[in-house]
């Protein structure tokens, strides 16, 4: 009962960010200033520099089922298509619904002030999350993704630009996005993401061609 609480409390905390940051558009200084004035140690302080990941294999074979961690790769898709290696697992398998389970993510980003601030509420909550980033972010805000990285929260991509125009014009157009962010992240943490997160959804984008 007191993780559940915790998951919670840890989720309206979030909600709340969100919410008065980019809902109601509340001036997101005011915001950060109040964050600020709680006295909590800069993120880069908080966490250790070795993060608590985990890896597929060279033949991209996943961890077990049970595995909780953030899982990414140690080499990039071009990377194990030079190797000759797997580009993906090949198969499917089931996703873990539990009873309040909650997959807590944000798009769009990094942002070199609300992301930081969420990092903090995630840490200080025990909550792990997901943040979908774009490759023009990633670019702008490196020490921020280390941040994500070794707090030992997941990451996956979401295209480099979010220009649907220039991202659904084609399926190489997009997949040529998405490489483009992963190879940003890895020369950033020296690993990529293995998931993805279409901006917009897939809906209304994705032409069979696509799938």
């Amino acid at each position: 009962m007191k993780q559940k609480g915790r998951l919670f409390f840890g989720c309206v905390l979030c909600a709340a960010l969100v919410t008065l940051g980019f809902l109601l558009n509340v001036d997101r200084d005011e915001v950060i200033a109040a964050a600020e004035e709680s006295h909590v140690p800069p993120v880069k302080e908080v966490f250790s520099s070795k993060p608590d990941v985990a890896f597929v294999g060279d033949d991209f074979s996943l961890p077990s089922v049970d595995n909780d961690k953030p899982v990414y790769d140690k080499y990039t898709t071009r990377q194990r298509q030079e190797k000759g290696l797997p580009t993906t697992y090949g198969g499917t398998r089931d996703y873990y619904y539990g009873d309040n389970v909650v997959y807590l993510t944000f798009d769009d980003g990094p942002n070199d002030k609300n992301t930081p601030r969420i990092l903090e509420i995630l840490k200080k909550e025990n909550i792990k999350a997901t943040f979908f980033l774009t490759g023009q972010n990633v670019a702008r805000y490196p020490d921020v993704v280390k941040q994500i990285y070794q707090s030992g929260n997941a990451m996956g991509l979401h295209s480099y630009t979010h220009d649907y125009k220039k991202l659904y014009q084609s399926p190489t157009a997009y997949i040529d996005e998405m490489m483009q962010t992963e190879e940003a992240i890895y020369n950033v943490i020296g690993v990529r993401p293995i998931i993805s997160r279409a901006p917009g959804g897939t809906k209304g984008h994705f032409t069979d061609a696509f799938w």
